[in-house]
């Protein structure tokens, strides 16, 4: 059983990085994991997509190749392939709670880290630091607030700043 779970990790692993580059802005892009998982967001809707796309191409037809040579599931060889998953949205992700500390204070390691992933300067820095410990509330304040979601909120409160609004993304 250990070893069912270890593979089953694997598997997700692979295919949460595997599925980096994707089709347009649809996730995994088309298959029967665009299909399955269509209309829901997120990382965990779009590893999954991409999860699906996997499995199934270990099989004797793989549905997105397929779909992309004749233009089924969701598919087609017109879309343009770019990467959508940038480090600054896996870095949020992954030490959310660890930033949201950070904001609070106004500096830190991760609020730093989060900085050089977004192209802040280091003359821009402390207003950086300053911007995110003040307006912490309508970042991400709420515990409802997903690292995607502060992520869109930064980049608004970015935009509205003079000094720090062509860092905003």
């Amino acid at each position: 059983m250990k070893k069912i779970i270890i593979a089953a990790a694997v598997v997700a692993l692979s295919s949460a990085w595997s599925t980096a580059a994707f089709a347009e802005s649809r996730g995994a892009g088309c298959g029967l994991g665009y299909m399955v998982w269509k209309g829901q967001s997120g990382v965990m809707a779009h590893t999954s997509a991409g999860t699906t796309n996997h499995i199934v191409g270990w099989g004797p037809i793989d549905t997105q190749s397929v779909g992309m040579t004749v233009g089924t599931s969701g598919c087609s060889p017109e879309y343009t392939v770019k990467n959508e998953v940038s480090e600054r949205a896996i870095y949020a992700e992954t030490n959310f709670d660890h930033l949201k500390r950070d904001m609070a204070r106004g500096d830190g390691e991760y609020l730093t880290g989060l900085a050089e992933l977004t192209g802040v300067e280091d003359a821009d820095r402390k207003a950086f630091y300053s911007l995110t410990r003040e307006r912490f509330e309508s970042l991400a304040g709420s515990a409802e607030v997903t690292a995607t979601e502060f992520l869109s909120n930064l980049d608004r409160e970015l935009a509205a700043d003079a000094t720090l609004s062509r860092y905003a993304m």
